[in-house]
């Protein structure tokens, strides 16, 4: 394989990842032009609030994807397509409690999130 095959695989793979990361900011501009619309300052403050609730809960959740990828690859790179498939398994039973675990305490996680707020 050539220097220039590898270049324009990493690219083939790197650049869907650079464009979601640029749109991620992107999504919060557009969140803000739509409140900012609405005339009042405090929709904007509640909009930064918010968004700030859900970006914490959010990446705290992102071990899931980090800490699952580096295992699955090197499953898959050893050619073990079952523990590949337990890997999936796992990750969403994981993720479906993570979930119901957010859901069921959300009034709690908003009471406190808004508490430590309004602290400011």
């Amino acid at each position: 394989m050539k220097i220039s095959d590898i270049n324009k695989e990493i690219l083939r793979l790197a650049v869907p990842n650079m464009i979601s990361n640029i749109i991620i900011p992107m999504l919060g501009m557009v969140d803000i032009a739509i409140a900012g619309r609405l005339g009042d300052d405090i929709n904007i403050a509640a909009l930064s609030i918010g968004t700030t609730i859900f970006n914490f809960i959010y990446w705290n959740c992102s071990f899931l994807r980090m800490g699952t990828s580096g295992i699955t690859a090197q499953t898959f790179g050893a050619g073990q397509k079952k523990e590949c498939a337990n890997m999936l398994v796992r990750s969403c039973w994981l993720a479906f409690l993570l979930a119901f675990v957010i859901v069921a305490f959300q009034r709690p996680i908003g009471h406190f999130s808004l508490y430590h707020a309004r602290k400011r």
